[in-house]
């Protein structure tokens, strides 16, 4: 089994990402592992059990350390990609184009959204929440709605400075 652990460049999210890390390892004993870091945070994985390459990423403008990473790791065909800060999802499209698993995790709920109708578009296929089982584009609809203020709460609101209409 060969991963490739695409982690952080800054130490404390690559801190964050090595618990995934670890599991990846206990779930898969004597995986191969190529985990690509940053200068700063790539010490911190020297000493990974299986570790077999140790890729140093120096992030640079206009996101050109993807294709540095992409070319150190192109001509291997990897049985997992995992990708702890998915971004926009670009990992994840390219594991869906080229026919490979990729296992990504992203906080920031905008970034979370902009990954998931990316995927939709990719495949054609709806996201589903598996808790609920409701599509992506139902539980968005929702989450808009609870975000909408109920009408009942703005039908007395006065404007700012102008006469309420009462006397005194």
């Amino acid at each position: 089994m060969d991963i490739l652990f695409v982690t952080a460049t800054r130490i404390g999210d690559a801190v964050l990402s090595s618990g995934l890390l670890g599991y990846l390892i206990e779930r898969h004993p004597g995986a191969r592992l190529t985990i690509s870091a940053g200068p700063v945070a790539a010490p911190l994985f020297e000493a990974v059990p299986g570790l077999e390459r140790l890729i140093t990423i120096r992030k640079r403008r206009f996101a050109a350390h993807w294709l540095e990473l992409y070319g150190a790791v192109v001509g291997r065909r990897w049985d997992i990609v995992v990708d702890p800060f998915l971004g926009s999802g670009s990992t994840l499209v390219a594991a869906e184009k080229t026919g490979r698993v990729c296992r990504g995790l992203e906080l920031d709920p905008l970034y979370v959204d902009v990954i998931v109708r990316r995927y939709e578009a990719l495949t054609g296929a709806a996201a589903v929440l598996v808790d609920t089982g409701e599509t992506f584009e139902i539980l968005a609809a929702r989450r808009a709605g609870e975000r909408e203020e109920p009408a009942s709460a703005c039908e007395n609101a006065t404007p700012k400075g102008e006469p309420s209409g009462q006397q005194g």
